[in-house]
């Protein structure tokens, strides 16, 4: 099982958690954990305010941006996140 906290006063897990196989994907620090999919340049990607955090154009629509994965794969998962996006912007979580 996964969980996702972006805030690092949060980002723990209880003992029942821990017991339970949960892991962290993100430490509220760096982006270990984290790898730019296809290669691409990591640099659209940051970690702020123990946060990850897109860095984006204006309209967002720019050759510069990367999506990011896991560097590990897992099955069978549970994603609790929460989420800050722009008006109209695009999740793209899959």
């Amino acid at each position: 099982m996964l969980s996702f906290q972006t805030k690092p006063k949060g980002n723990t897990l209880n003992t029942t958690e821990k017991k339970d196989g949960w892991n962290l994907l993100f430490d509220g620090k760096t982006m270990n954990g984290w790898r730019v999919y296809q290669s691409r340049t990591a640099k659209s990607w940051e970690v702020a305010n123990g946060e990850l955090h897109a860095r984006g154009s204006v309209t967002d629509k720019t050759d510069k941006r990367s999506d990011i994965i896991t560097t590990d794969q897992y099955d069978n998962f549970e994603l609790s996140i929460d989420w800050k996006i722009s008006e109209e912007g695009n999740s793209g979580i899959m």
